[in-house]
């Protein structure tokens, strides 16, 4: 029997509600609704790291980001400790081709046996502005406040080459050119709808304001978050926009969103027409989602659902389970085994790999997370992280040392909120006498998992703060 190649296609800093399968009613996604149709949706995914690198790579490397020593892009050069095997190097193993199309973004070594990186600044765009001979006024161009003055909104210069187009391109070439007698694992990798947010037309247009349930600034959200959110919405000075950029922000991003959509229908059309769809499981995902200035902050780096929850989509009728809604909770470090389940290979697990089956041993109901920006500890004598933790009913994020001492909770700058009477997290519990029975529980939660899956020892090293963590 012929084995099942594997497209996966990932974009970045999508958020769950610019899909219409994710219960936006106003979202114009059909080519990602029909895969969430005709296969398996996972409502409550999280990431592991609502930052690109420590989120790619612990998909990757099948592992959580502090045990691999990956807790912010700056470890882009770091390694995994030794003996973790990636997920295409396992694939490999089972006689795959695996190849990489689009943004790497991965800690360590080179992972793909064929691996084409497109370099956004070398075309039309960079992440802080038109090259020269593009008026940025012309184009409608919007940039940050605050921090680095990267492009919020705006119009893409060249609709005919661009990322997308790029990425797709490549893959169905390589896909049309390659030894069919193996079968592959292919990453299609999109940068969007990443910053620099620039939907080529007429995508820019896909969405009136009217149409979109755009959330505006609010400022006593920002008073009551922990510190750690303050220092970042200080940071990112997004309540400075205007109402009218505002606006062009949602309206780009999501239209931005729709021609993502677009590049997938084109994929899918290829795969088709190449005759390898009814071979292939595809599956859907993001590395993390995105803040639009609600409360002064923007892009990610925060715990906010809307950052930390992620689409996750498994499409192969007669695979996977048509039509289905799994509502529990999941992680994305159970991508590698849920895929090795779905292509019988579960005795070829890694040893080093965490996770589970999502189809065979359903979702774990708790997800943990990671990440160190360096930003937010700057003048900080003893290296600290911030960790979170969610269940069905609270998500709770809060800044720890990495000697993990949790002793005193009433220093701990932390976050709180009931998902049950406050969905959109705008009130902290935290701090609330009546909430520390459930604070107490979610550091218990959090202690064990760090004590399961402990932080890489050469975090521990001091030499290494502000380069690679």
């Amino acid at each position: 029997m012929r084995k099942m190649n594997v497209i996966w296609i990932q974009t970045d800093e999508q958020r769950v509600d610019s899909l219409g399968c994710y219960g936006s009613k106003w979202a114009k996604t059909p080519n990602i609704d029909r895969l969430a149709k005709e296969g398996t949706v996972f409502e409550n995914a999280y990431c592991q790291a609502p930052v690109c690198v420590p989120s790619r790579s612990s998909q990757v490397w099948v592992d959580y980001p502090q045990a691999i020593g990956c807790l912010h892009n700056r470890a882009l050069s770091f390694s995994p400790p030794d003996g973790h095997k990636s997920l295409p190097e396992a694939l490999k193993d089972s006689g795959y081709c695996t190849a990489s199309f689009g943004k790497r973004h991965i800690m360590g070594h080179e992972v793909w046996q064929h691996d084409d990186v497109f370099v956004i600044e070398e075309k039309h765009i960079g992440f802080y502005g038109l090259p020269e001979g593009f008026d940025e006024a012309e184009h409608r161009v919007i940039k940050r406040p605050g921090g680095a003055p990267i492009i919020l909104a705006g119009r893409y210069p060249d609709v005919k080459d661009n990322p997308a187009t790029h990425v797709t391109d490549r893959a169905l070439e390589f896909i049309r050119s390659m030894d069919r007698s193996h079968p592959f694992f292919i990453r299609v990798n999109h940068l969007f709808p990443h910053t620099p947010v620039l939907p080529p037309d007429p995508w820019g247009d896909t969405y009136q304001a009217q149409e979109l349930p755009i959330r505006r600034f609010d400022k006593a959200q920002r008073e009551g978050r922990p510190e750690y959110d303050r220092k970042k919405a200080l940071q990112d000075r997004m309540d400075k926009l205007s109402e009218s950029q505002v606006v062009q922000m949602w309206r780009d991003y999501m239209g931005l969103c729709s021609y993502v959509d677009h590049e997938v229908g084109r994929l899918l059309a290829g795969l088709k027409n190449l005759d390898v769809l009814d071979d292939t499981l595809i599956v859907y995902s993001t590395d993390h989602g995105k803040s639009l200035g609600e409360w002064g902050v923007g892009e990610k780096d925060t715990f906010d659902d809307c950052v930390w929850r992620v689409p996750f989509i498994c499409w192969r009728p007669g695979l996977v389970p048509q039509g289905e809604r799994r509502n529990g909770i999941c992680e994305q470090v159970d991508l590698a085994r849920t895929l090795f389940g779905c292509l019988g290979l579960q005795n070829s697990v890694p040893d080093l790999w965490v996770g589970r089956d999502l189809f065979t041993e359903g979702e774990g109901g708790v997800a943990f997370g990671a990440i160190r920006p360096e930003w937010a500890y700057a003048d900080e004598t003893e290296p600290h992280f911030r960790a979170a933790v969610r269940h069905a009913s609270y998500r709770m994020d809060v800044t720890l040392p990495f000697s993990l001492n949790m002793s005193d909770k009433d220093l701990l700058d932390g976050g709180l909120y009931d998902l049950g009477s406050d969905p959109e997290e705008k009130t902290n519990l935290f701090k609330e006498e009546r909430m520390q029975h459930i604070v107490e529980d979610l550091l218990s939660r959090l202690n064990r998992w760090l004590q399961e899956h402990p932080l890489d020892s050469r975090l521990h090293d001091k030499s290494l703060l502000g380069s690679l963590y």
